[in-house]
């Protein structure tokens, strides 16, 4: 299902606030974490490193530049890092939740739309578009608004107060990030010793 462009009420696309040194440390960081490693591995290690450093890139060019918000006379829809753009019925949501969400060592200014049971259907963050578009965004709705305080922050907090808007990996994340990065070691170490003949 598509919408024509000429309907849009609103059009939100992403931020460029800091796009360019998002996009130098997404580059930088994995190359001296990832590469130095993989490299003293052998070769077949130094590929799967380029390969895992050219995902995060690629993922990171996506990330900021492809989301998009389009609001319509009857539908909300966005576009994340992949994919189309999906459509949400603007009878559907009934409430906005809307305040700064603390992610470890960063605080994104995110607006969560739900439903009527109280699930999240859309998630908005100053992380990728501009705070001022997402105020727009939020007056245009014209649902009931749900502050969040700063004493209520963190993802298992959030759950707490509003279960339905956090999902289980974002509110386990260290434990998502040790699980990935032990992925990827046990990865490239099966890699090398399946593909590198022993001596």
């Amino acid at each position: 299902m598509s919408y024509a462009a000429t309907s849009a009420v609103l059009t939100v696309q992403p931020s460029t606030k800091h796009r360019t040194l998002y996009l130098i440390l997404v580059v930088f960081l994995p190359s001296i974490v990832i590469l130095p490693g993989a490299f003293a591995l052998g070769w077949v290690g130094g590929v799967v490193g380029v390969l895992l450093t050219g995902m995060f890139v690629v993922l990171a060019v996506f990330s900021r530049f492809r989301p998009l918000i389009v609001l319509t006379a009857t539908h909300i829809g966005h576009r994340g890092m992949a994919g189309g753009i999906r459509w949400v019925p603007r009878s559907l949501p009934r409430a906005v939740v809307q305040g700064d969400v603390f992610m470890g060592r960063t605080t994104q200014h995110t607006v969560f739309v739900a439903d009527g049971a109280g699930q999240r259907l859309l998630r908005f963050s100053d992380e990728i578009f501009d705070r001022s578009a997402l105020d727009r965004l939020v007056a245009e709705l014209r649902l009931p608004v749900y502050r969040l305080e700063r004493r209520v922050s963190s993802p298992k907090q959030i759950n707490e107060l509003y279960p339905g808007l956090i999902g289980w990996p974002e509110r386990h994340r260290f434990l998502v990030a040790f699980l990935i990065v032990i992925s990827v070691v046990v990865l490239v170490a099966l890699t090398s010793t399946v593909l590198i003949p022993r001596p």
